[in-house]
């Protein structure tokens, strides 16, 4: 499935946006994603996470699943699961 520099690129292009925009977009520093060895730091997850909600976490971190969030997947039903009880 590649490593986790690849997924987030992939999910760049996704986007359509450049790999600065998406650094500046979530906070993180210039050459970030280029600089990825194994995985990414947890603050610099939170910060995507944040910024990227329609993003897997899962895939990025994994390699499984969906890349985007939706309704085949674990993600969507944990939302729908909290979004239930918060009503």
């Amino acid at each position: 499935m590649g490593s986790v520099q690849e997924r987030i690129r992939e999910f760049i292009k996704y986007k359509g946006i450049s790999i600065r925009d998406f650094e500046r977009l979530c906070g993180l520093s210039n050459s970030y994603i280029n600089n990825i060895k194994a995985t990414i730091l947890p603050d610099k997850l939170e910060k995507i996470a944040l910024q990227c909600p329609d993003l897997s976490l899962g895939w990025l971190l994994s390699g499984e699943g969906h890349m985007i969030k939706g309704k085949n997947t674990p993600d969507d039903s944990e939302t729908v699961e909290i979004s239930a009880h918060a009503w």
